[in-house]
């Protein structure tokens, strides 16, 4: 397993060469988290997924309803927005 050992060694190396655009920083004898670089990393995140499914679903012809669902029988949903139903 000598082999596996270098790659986890390369794996970290790389984790932490790329750490300070996930907002973790290193100093000399200490470790710094930048909340503002890991929040602003978890938005381009989400945006990046939510579109991401949005281009699929529109690719996929599939319409998005906004509202809050019940399910009424194996075949019907009852979708509420707001006052319609």
């Amino acid at each position: 397993m000598p082999t596996k050992s270098l790659l986890n060694s390369a794996d970290t190396y790389d984790l932490v060469k790329h750490a300070g655009e996930m907002g973790i920083r290193f100093h000399s004898n200490s470790i710094e988290v930048d909340w503002d670089t890991v929040q602003e990393r978890k938005r381009d995140v989400i945006f990046k997924l939510v579109n991401g499914i949005r281009y699929l679903m529109s690719k996929n012809k599939i319409k998005v309803i906004q509202g809050r669902a019940s399910i009424l029988s194996n075949d019907r949903l009852l979708i509420e927005n707001g006052n319609e139903k």
